[in-house]
């Protein structure tokens, strides 16, 4: 079988998300590091490789993906992961599908829109931009309100029995905060959660990286 090529950012919480989904396969894969903030993404040549110019990218055999949640949902299907990752019973999985299609223009746009905005912001747009930074901050507060609803009821933010993609979707835009120092206080139910996720041994294994860097990139 062909090897899965992985095109990544460990800066990137999609990215890392699917790297946690490698780990989790235990596939053999390869791994291309493509840097954002270094613009490697806006070069020709990688144009090439992903279409729309973004991380993460994946190729298998004639496959090539650049959606976060298309690749996990690949991996998942293709390397028959344990059901609970993204369930086959129809209820579970349009619970998680119900997490995965609100996750992008709610918790991301909250988390890694600011995040990005204040990062990278002086360097794509010439500054950081004020009315995003406003949304973001609206958006990111309503969704840890709809995050601590669901954990008060259940134990997974796909509100399922056992952890799924949902849940490492999810810690994967949460733990970028740590860069702005933006922390959960005020979300009991939503720290506890995140806690735990966090002691998966392939979400640790994966965030080594980004650990290793944060204090150089705290805002």
């Amino acid at each position: 079988m062909e090897s899965v090529v992985i095109y990544a950012d460990y800066l990137s919480q999609p990215c890392r998300a699917v790297l946690i989904f490698c780990e989790i396969a235990k596939i053999s894969y390869k791994f291309h590091e493509v840097r954002v903030i270094k613009k490697q993404t806006l070069r020709d040549e990688y144009a090439k490789v992903s279409p729309s110019r973004t991380v993460p990218t994946m190729i298998h055999g004639d496959l090539i993906l650049y959606e976060s949640h298309a690749i996990i949902i690949y991996l998942i299907e293709k390397f028959k992961l344990k059901d609970n990752w993204y369930p086959n019973d129809i209820i579970k999985r349009a619970l998680v599908n119900n997490y995965l299609h609100w996750h992008h223009m709610n918790l991301r746009l909250g988390c890694g829109w600011y995040v990005f905005n204040r990062w990278a912001g002086p360097m794509f747009y010439g500054g950081i931009l004020k009315d995003l930074d406003v949304i973001c901050n609206e958006r990111r507060e309503d969704a840890f309100q709809v995050l601590e609803r669901i954990l008060e009821k259940h134990k997974f933010v796909g509100r399922t029995d056992e952890v799924s993609v949902a849940d490492i979707v999810c810690y994967c835009e949460i733990v970028q905060m740590l860069m702005v120092d933006i922390d959960l206080k005020g979300y009991p139910q939503l720290q506890i959660w995140f806690d735990g996720i966090g002691r998966i041994p392939e979400v640790q294994k994966v965030h080594k990286t980004f650990f290793r860097l944060l204090p150089r990139l705290k805002l």
